[in-house]
């Protein structure tokens, strides 16, 4: 027998608060054990129950519902300070090569025509390009790279609008117009308010652009872009829709043989035709293909 503290919270659900209670006794180490592990149950509830309220629920093709996890502010500041550091080196590295032209190349050429004061162009040849890195440094990465940054990559977050889909370029555009009204007074006090006040946490940008960043899974993404180009562009029931993607993605786990067998009942299931060939290689192919054909996966 030995004398333990234990602090710990319980949820009142009559008043709907929580109480601190710390309780100080002798204890057999059979009963340190018991309560320990309704502690640790209570916890892993309360666990539970936050990261449900952090999610974004949406639709699948099945009917069910695809839940992404929203990031927080934390996430979000780690991705930003990454992105920072890269294009500010971005911005210094275009300065330094401007630089190291400059003073190399004489005072006939560029060093005489970007310090000539009657002519500009040499000047804007040195800054311009290395502002339109750190400014559009956001916004055409975004874009290229469906809604990531090498920041955001890092830190395992990608943009989606308020539907789980990939963001345009106009809802980008929009989003990076307002980092002039995040980034006030300073050091984006605005936007770090905005994230902590709302329940998605979300800064002014997003708000405008109906923009949020969720944790990154690349099973999750694929299903999701899959689920919605079946959703647009076939007439599949939605257990036939859940059950193709489902064939897909287990193709490489199961036999030939299986998985032929399943497909060609799926495409008679559907109404499809069978391709008609010899080789159970050249079968097992093409099966393949025309399923992620009608699911618009790229093959």
């Amino acid at each position: 027998m030995f004398y333990l503290e234990l602090e710990y919270k319980i949820a009142d659900e009559a008043r709907q608060s929580k109480q601190n209670f710390c309780f100080v006794g002798l204890v057999t180490p059979k009963a340190f054990l018991w309560q320990a592990d309704n502690l640790r149950l209570f916890h892993t509830t309360l666990k539970c129950r936050d990261i449900m309220e952090n999610l974004l629920k949406v639709p699948s093709a099945d009917g069910m519902e695809l839940r992404l996890e929203i990031a927080e502010l934390g996430s979000r500041s780690y991705a930003f300070i990454l992105d920072w550091h890269f294009r500010l080196l971005l911005s210094l590295a275009w300065l330094f090569g401007a630089w190291v032209l400059m003073t190399g190349a004489g005072e006939q050429t560029l060093r005489a025509t970007t310090l000539d004061a009657s002519d500009h162009w040499g000047t804007y040849l040195f800054f311009l390009p290395a502002t339109l890195l750190y400014v559009f440094y956001h916004p055409v990465l975004e874009v290229i790279m469906r809604g990531r940054t090498p920041g955001k990559r890092m830190a395992g977050i990608r943009l989606v609008t308020d539907d789980g889909q990939t963001p345009g370029i106009a809802a980008i555009i929009i989003r990076n117009l307002f980092r002039l009204v995040d980034s006030l007074p300073a050091f984006y006090v605005v936007g770090c308010v905005a994230c902590i006040a709302t329940r998605k946490q979300i800064r002014v940008g997003d708000m405008a652009a109906g923009t949020l960043l969720v944790y990154e899974e690349k099973a999750r993404d694929d299903a999701l872009d899959r689920a919605r180009t079946l959703v647009s562009g076939t007439e599949l029931a939605p257990s036939d829709q859940a059950l193709l993607l489902d064939i897909i993605d287990r193709w490489k786990t199961l036999e030939r043989d299986a998985r032929t067998t399943i497909a060609t009942r799926f495409l008679a299931r559907i109404g499809r035709e069978v391709p008609a060939v010899d080789g159970p290689n050249q079968l097992d192919r093409l099966l393949h293909e025309q399923l992620k054909q009608i699911a618009g996966v790229a093959a």
